[in-house]
């Protein structure tokens, strides 16, 4: 036969204090100011968290934003100094690499042409100087693209910079007249 025992008021107790635990945890770590910059680009809290940590803190929240953004903007502003010795490095490092591939390349170019003298027939057409200078124009050609495509992508990542860094001295101007002013 089947018996049912009273557990006690200490399980339910238990349990209730754990629940009532997780429930403080969770609104003291919703009420906390997230970390970094929690601002948009209207220079309003971004996200729940952020809007939540922003009407239950307050000034201590905006004066957390305020000294975010000037760590980030400073951050973005030495951007350009660091990308330039990070590239240089990379550069340096890539260097031997580099060299290598195009030793490998000018070696496979020379055993291929090398082939197609000695079985012309399994060449697409003779090695002629005519070949040989469109077979080096299209490899500046491919330098250039290549160089391109790096100049592009720089632009844009200091684009993306300028936009930050603007952003974040508008939203600390705003921040330090209007929330703490």
């Amino acid at each position: 036969m089947l018996t049912v025992r009273a557990m006690g008021k200490a399980p339910i107790f238990l349990i209730s204090a754990v629940i009532a635990g997780g429930i403080i945890a969770y609104f003291g770590w919703l009420a906390s100011p997230p970390p970094g910059v929690s601002i948009d680009d209207t220079c309003q809290p971004q996200g729940v968290r952020a809007s939540f940590s922003a009407s239950h803190n307050g000034k201590a929240y905006w004066g957390w934003q305020l000294s975010e953004a000037r760590r980030e903007r400073i951050s973005w502003e030495d951007a350009p100094a660091s990308s330039a010795r990070q590239y240089a490095q990379h550069r340096a490092d890539m260097a031997p690499s580099m060299a290598n591939a195009d030793r490998i390349i000018a070696e496979t170019n020379a055993m291929t042409e090398n082939m197609y003298k000695k079985y012309p027939s399994l060449g697409p057409s003779p090695f002629s100087p005519a070949a040989k200078r469109a077979a080096e124009l299209r490899a500046m050609a491919d330098a250039i693209e290549r160089e391109d495509e790096i100049a592009y992508w720089e632009k844009r990542a200091e684009s993306h910079r300028l936009e930050r860094i603007e952003t974040l001295t508008r939203c600390e101007k705003l921040i330090s007249a209007q929330r703490l002013g």
